[in-house]
């Protein structure tokens, strides 16, 4: 007689360290919470039963899988560049297109049975921080920067960063000139960060 073991086909799933705000988190529980439960910085159960999961561009999210122990996992990405690689995490820089992609895991049993996981990506479009300003001010005296940033009309910019340089911020909620008058003399270089509505963020220095 011969005694043969069949052996299940894995059923892995995806989990992900982030995901762009302005989506249904219902399609993408934390395990171990209930649906709408979820908390900043836990990872996220991948899942596009209901559309697929939105992501920034140009934005790197860590990916790890989930499955049998003795596993061995693999990846492929499609829309994004995979830049690192563990046991059971796959990072992907999503440098676009804008559009749909996908992410697929591959999980290999103990057994030599393989399973897959499959999830599309809907790579949105950052917004583009941009400001105008005079290269050469007085001391003392206040100096206007001008915002020029963009965005899609879906996911327009909710917060302005401002970085003076001279350790001086200002944040906003809305599009507006700022001013700011430098009591030291020296070179210093403004940054300003912006980030819609789905949470994309983006930086200009000048």
């Amino acid at each position: 007689t011969l005694t043969v073991t069949v052996a299940p086909i894995p059923s892995p799933y995806i989990t992900a360290d982030k995901i762009a705000g302005c989506q249904n988190y219902a399609d993408t529980p934390t395990k171990g919470r209930g649906e709408n439960q979820t908390a900043p910085g836990d990872p996220h159960i991948l899942d596009d039963g209901s559309g697929c999961p939105k992501v920034c561009d140009s934005s790197v999210v860590t990916y790890t899988a989930n499955g049998p122990a003795g596993s061995h996992f693999g990846w492929t990405v499609s829309g994004g560049t995979i830049i690192g690689l563990t046991a059971t995490t796959c990072t992907v820089f999503w440098n676009g297109p804008v559009g749909f992609g996908s992410i697929t895991l591959y999980d290999t049993s103990m057994y030599g049975c393989v399973g897959t996981k499959t999830v599309c990506s809907n790579i949105i479009e950052k917004p583009h921080a941009k400001f105008s300003g005079p290269l050469n001010v007085c001391l003392n005296q206040p100096v206007v920067f001008l915002d020029l940033s963009t965005a899609i009309p879906t996911s327009p910019i909710i917060n302005w960063y401002w970085d003076f340089g001279d350790g001086g911020t200002f944040t906003s909620s809305s599009s507006t000139s700022v001013t700011h008058t430098y009591t030291v003399a020296g070179s210093y270089t403004v940054t300003l960060v912006v980030r819609n509505q789905c949470g994309c963020t983006d930086t200009f220095r000048s």
